[in-house]
């Protein structure tokens, strides 16, 4: 089929709320899980089944499932849930909680996913900025702590058809949904309900050009942090940097492993720009030559991109 994960739920711990027909305590979820992971196996023995995709991951379901799983041999590919905060430490400890209690069940090896992220919904970013910052703090902040896998909520605003809800909500949930997604100022989007790209994705962008080898890129800084990468196939080293802070930073840049003359072709991601052209939103800077040490200012949730080379 091409379906490789099949997830058991989506936040059986608030239901309708989460958008789902079903609320469970965490005794019925796991006569839930294991029923289902049991038929989706039948049906495709190679799935990877998991969940339970928690809106809170301090519910009781997930030490539940933990020992449902260890003492019954059930299986448990991965582990998922959700978090929803504009703190990205808060982010990663809920990574953190997750694989300490799976510390408790050492003979459980499941993937952890974090399957919806984003800063909290009710709380919209004052500034424009934040967000495309936010995104690569916890990507640093996901690969720090060793998360497996995750997915940012979400790709596209999209209104909602009430009566289709109303098929298996009750209608206290249909129209909850409705208000909700139709009538609620939405931020979480890449592209928003007319299809316009959002600040954000450009920090994706930027973090899709992080190819080849990673390499190490330390910071004594608790607010800047960089991703480092190395692609042989164009000799190209690129660098991430950004300050996740409401004031600026100084960073001192190291050459400490890069071999020979090279120069940064730099861009930083303009979120306050009133157009949403790439060329707009990752404005050129003016072109460094590296030295051993060199010194950066990062404006307040700044975030800026390296494309490393030989002079040419």
């Amino acid at each position: 089929s091409g379906i490789q994960y099949s997830e058991v739920g989506n936040e059986p711990d608030i239901g309708e709320d989460g958008g789902c027909p079903y609320r469970f305590t965490h005794e019925s979820y796991c006569r839930y899980y294991e029923y289902t992971v049991a038929a989706a196996l039948r049906a495709d023995p190679q799935a990877k089944v998991g969940g339970p995709a928690l809106a809170y991951f301090k519910s009781p379901i997930l030490p539940a499932l933990f020992e449902l799983c260890a003492s019954r041999q059930v299986p448990l590919h991965f582990v998922s849930w959700h978090i929803y905060n504009s703190d990205p430490a808060a982010i990663r400890a809920t990574i953190d909680y997750v694989k300490a209690l799976l510390g408790r069940y050492p003979k459980l090896k499941p993937e952890t996913v974090l399957d919806e992220w984003n800063m909290a919904l009710t709380t919209p970013p004052e500034n424009a900025r934040i967000q495309p910052c936010f995104v690569a703090e916890v990507a640093w902040q996901m690969k720090d702590a060793g998360l497996d896998l995750s997915c940012y909520y979400h790709i596209r605003d999209f209104h909602v058809d009430r009566d289709r809800f109303a098929r298996f909500f009750s209608a206290k949930g249909a129209s909850f949904m409705a208000a909700w997604w139709n009538r609620m100022p939405q931020y979480d989007g890449l592209f928003d309900y007319q299809n316009n790209v959002r600040p954000p994705y450009f920090a994706f962008k930027l973090l899709s050009r992080l190819t080849g080898d990673r390499l190490a890129a330390d910071s004594s800084s608790p607010t800047a942090h960089a991703f480092l990468t190395y692609d042989q196939t164009y000799d190209l080293h690129s660098l991430l940097i950004w300050n996740f802070s409401a004031a600026p930073t100084k960073v001192k840049v190291i050459n400490l492993h890069l071999p020979g003359r090279l120069v940064a072709h730099r861009r930083s991601l303009d979120a306050a720009s009133a157009s949403s052209d790439e060329n707009a939103r990752l404005r050129p800077l003016k072109d460094v030559a590296l030295s051993a040490e060199m010194e950066l200012d990062l404006a307040s949730y700044a975030v800026e991109f390296w494309s490393i080379e030989k002079p040419r």
